[in-house]
């Protein structure tokens, strides 16, 4: 309907929307590009705060072609990405995730990359898709240890999982307890 000539929803903008929907919007973005618009407006400045679906791909997120040309810019983009992630659970206030995502290589940081799963954890999600690479210096009898309580809690649905050499997952049956597990993949 017009009145003086224009349109009466000119003035509207995705802004006027409610919350619950612009949450709903932002979680079909990849959370990179949802914790951006923060800086749209006041109003955008946490909604994403309120993202169920968080992923956190490490070669996609600071490298264009999975391997840094420069040591320098690996280091800054790993700490980049790290901080990232942390930042993000931190402020994260969902209670239930539908999914969690996590790939990135495994250096230096298996306690900080622990506690990420562990907060991913506490948020029960639907879906867990998780990769790890070994880091390059990997010692020939080293194994790295994904502790089995990642896996044995009964909202799960969907479990992905590819993991590079030097990882050791314990699969012990008296502890891998996922009643609702529809899909797994690896």
């Amino acid at each position: 309907m017009e009145l003086n000539g224009k349109d009466d929803h000119s003035d509207r903008s995705l802004s006027d929307l409610p919350d619950g929907i612009l949450e709903h919007i932002l979680s079909y973005l990849p959370t990179k590009i949802a914790v951006r618009t923060s800086v749209l407006s006041r109003r955008w400045e946490f909604l994403w705060t309120s993202l169920k679906n968080l992923e956190f791909y490490e070669h996609h997120i600071f490298n264009v072609c999975g391997v840094p040309c420069i040591p320098e810019v690996g280091r800054r983009n790993r700490k980049l990405f790290m901080d990232f992630v942390d930042r993000v659970l931190l402020l994260n206030d969902v209670r239930r995730l539908e999914k969690f995502s996590l790939a990135c290589k495994v250096k230096d940081d298996v306690s900080r990359i622990e506690t990420w799963m562990l907060a991913a954890i506490r948020r029960n999600p639907k879906e867990l898709l998780i990769g790890f690479h070994a880091r390059e210096e990997l010692e020939r009898d080293e194994v790295l240890t994904v502790p089995h309580s990642w896996f044995s809690y009964e909202e799960l649905e969907v479990l992905k999982v590819d993991i590079g050499p030097g990882f050791h997952l314990p699969f012990p049956n008296s502890q891998f307890r996922l009643p609702n597990l529809k899909r797994t993949s690896s």
